[in-house]
């Protein structure tokens, strides 16, 4: 795969099953599953990550270098977005189906189709970095 600079990437699977990305630079990560079935994804440069979800499906995510960060969801839909740094992040649907999100510092976020069907990403703080992909993809489905 290249990208728009010329940078190759390669993606295959190991023997374990597991993902393995390399560019040409040099790096390489790795993505597999453990026993239990958590993600666990891992660099050359000493990185790891473990993602796991429980029976109700809220994530679980800790890194090797000590942060540690849970996504819950509520019966209504409603994500919230906690790390051990104190930080929160709440993002809602409304009913038009377009997403909220306030974080505990008072910032504000917004993911929306206009009239047109186009989506609109208002973020001036760059609170949704860890969730912009994914609410864009659900909107992108309607």
């Amino acid at each position: 795969m290249y990208d728009n600079k010329g940078n190759v990437t390669t993606i295959s699977k190991n023997i374990f099953g597991g993902l393995e990305i390399r560019d040409n630079d040099g790096n390489s990560s790795t993505i597999s599953k453990n026993v239990l079935g958590d993600l666990e994804i891992s660099d050359n440069k000493g990185n790891r990550t473990f993602v796991s979800k429980d029976v109700l499906g809220n994530l679980s995510i800790q890194s090797s270098n000590g942060k540690r960060t849970s996504v819950t969801t509520d019966v209504l839909g409603n994500k919230a977005i906690d790390d051990n740094r104190g930080n929160r992040i709440s993002v809602r649907k409304d009913i038009f189906g377009n997403y909220e999100a306030s974080d505990n510092h008072g910032n504000n976020a917004s993911i929306k189709k206009d009239i047109f069907g186009k989506i609109v990403v208002d973020d001036p703080k760059g609170i949704l970095e860890t969730v912009k992909l994914q609410l864009v993809e659900e909107l992108m489905k309607k």
